[in-house]
């Protein structure tokens, strides 16, 4: 039976290579009738269908050819030029990463079956540029700064090539230390899991801005300070839930228009996988949760493309090369399916519904935010008297008091430490578009910096000069550990092997 099949194959590729596709076609046909397992005939039909811009069949053949064969990387390709046609950049440049990633962690480097890695990664550099250009423009990286003189001006983000990816790179010259040189709010951020429903805090669910932080958190010093406790003015959403709680009128409106106002109706749903979250001290799928909220509803409300809407968080680094969900994830992602089921139900968003809301993506979002978020950490509400005090000291001050404490301006890091700053800290996690773009080095030359009472993070320069065209990196691990501690750290949470000047030494 294979052998019939074979030679159907045999002839259709004559017929391919004469041109004459549709007796190419023919003959596939025929091999994948006598054998529909035949994935080396689709794959070979998906082309022909190709040549004759049939691009839906050339679609089809070669996702039938990776259900039967998943590691047969010439229907990836097929696929991948095939969604291209149709602008699923994203989808088309993750099936050139499957083929890539493949080829770069076999032993000998090698595919299963001779795909040119070179023509794969010259397709891949083609849909990161046009990306990278599309997603990064300047109106994108100032946000809402819109002003030429925005520090956000200082950087723009650009592609470096397949195995780097995108990396941020400076507009200008930078000769002082203590210059800003770019400061971002995240696409997405969540409070971590431990704070939901604890009495002892109370923080913006948008913003993660600290409104109140019981007394109990704080040393027996500190506990007489009355200014630190006036409690600030919150806002509880007024709809459904009654149960987020916003530091503004601003945030609780920001929050209802990019992805509250979508699963509101179905929070007895979202306090269960609140409620898992706290128990498993998970934050990722809280954050899933919104990033498929805010995708659904620039599809719905906004009436964006599904690619558009997607593209803010599927231009970072993902992998999907061996997509099986842990028995957490499966659980998470099933509290998820039953909010947007509840939110979807009309027969509209069946499609959207369908092509959002399944293991793969959720798998995709993971990976996106293993590989790419940010631990945030707004400073406390001390911080934020110390420095509004400190601010408004007089330049002879060596002190400042907050109710009968004085501290000395030259000691605030170790008072901040004696007092337990730790323990009245919110923290979170967000993705931040630029900021997240950085790429690693154990040498770094800028950090970050959370200098505000919520998600907001800046970055400065820790090394100076910095020349205009220079990569920026930050240190995602404490680039003071050794060698190997570094280099192990960094492949078990981020994929990859540094190969920057102090590694390369093996300092």
């Amino acid at each position: 039976m294979t052998e019939t099949s074979t030679s159907f194959r045999e002839i259709g590729n004559k017929f391919f290579k004469e041109h004459r596709l549709n007796l190419a076609i023919e003959n596939y046909n025929k091999a994948i009738e006598i054998d529909p397992k035949d994935y080396q005939s689709y794959t070979n039909r998906s082309l022909a269908y190709f040549q004759k811009k049939e691009y839906e069949n050339s679609l089809n053949d070669s996702k039938e050819a990776i259900k039967i064969n998943s590691k047969w990387d010439k229907a990836h390709y097929r696929y991948s030029m095939a969604l291209k046609q149709f602008n699923r950049l994203d989808e088309s440049l993750r099936s050139l990463y499957i083929i890539y990633n493949r080829f770069y962690n076999s032993i000998d480097n090698t595919t299963t079956n001779n795909i040119d890695i070179n023509l794969i990664t010259k397709e891949i550099d083609n849909i990161q540029k046009n990306l990278i250009s599309k997603r990064y423009s300047k109106d994108i990286i100032a946000q809402s700064e819109t002003s030429p003189n925005s520090i956000n001006s200082n950087v723009k983000v650009d592609y470096i090539n397949a195995n780097l990816g995108k990396s941020v790179f400076l507009t200008k010259d930078i000769t002082n230390n203590n210059q800003p040189l770019l400061s971002e709010n995240p696409l997405v951020s969540n409070l971590s899991s431990i704070y939901l429903e604890d009495e002892n805090y109370k923080s913006c669910f948008h913003c993660l801005k600290s409104i109140y932080v019981n007394k109990s958190c704080y040393s027996e010093k500190m506990k007489k300070q009355q200014e630190l406790f006036i409690e600030n003015p919150s806002f509880t959403c007024d709809k459904n839930c009654k149960f987020e709680v916003y530091c503004s009128e601003n945030c609780k409106n920001e929050a209802w228009k990019q992805y509250h106002g979508l699963v509101c109706s179905s929070y007895d749903l979202i306090l269960k996988l609140y409620g898992f979250c706290r128990i498993k001290n998970q934050v990722f799928p809280l954050l899933i949760m919104k990033m498929l909220a805010i995708v659904i509803n620039n599809v719905k409300n906004n009436k964006k493309s599904l690619e558009d809407s997607l593209s803010p968080f599927t231009s970072f680094q993902y992998d999907m090369s061996d997509p099986i969900l842990s028995d957490d994830q499966l659980i998470a992602n099933a509290f998820i399916i039953d909010i947007f089921k509840s939110v979807l139900k009309d027969n509209n968003d069946e499609i959207i519904f369908n092509q959002l809301i399944t293991k793969e993506r959720y798998y995709q979002f993971n990976s996106i935010l293993k590989l790419n978020s940010s631990d945030v950490q707004p400073i406390s509400i001390l911080e934020e008297l110390i420095d509004n005090k400190v601010s408004k000291a007089d330049i002879k001050d060596s002190s400042i008091k907050i109710g009968d404490e004085v501290i000395e301006i030259d000691s605030i890091g170790e008072f901040l430490e004696n007092n337990k700053l730790p323990t009245i800290s919110i923290k979170g996690v967000g993705l931040y578009r630029v900021i997240n773009s950085i790429n690693h080095s154990c040498e770094p030359n800028v950090f970050c910096s959370f200098s505000k009472n919520n998600h907001s993070m800046t970055i400065y320069p820790s090394k100076i000069p910095l020349k205009k065209g220079q990569e920026i990196n930050i240190s995602y691990i404490n680039e003071n550990l050794a060698y190997t501690q570094r280099q192990k750290l960094l492949k078990e949470n981020y994929s990859f092997n540094c190969s920057c000047k102090k590694c390369k030494n093996k300092e």
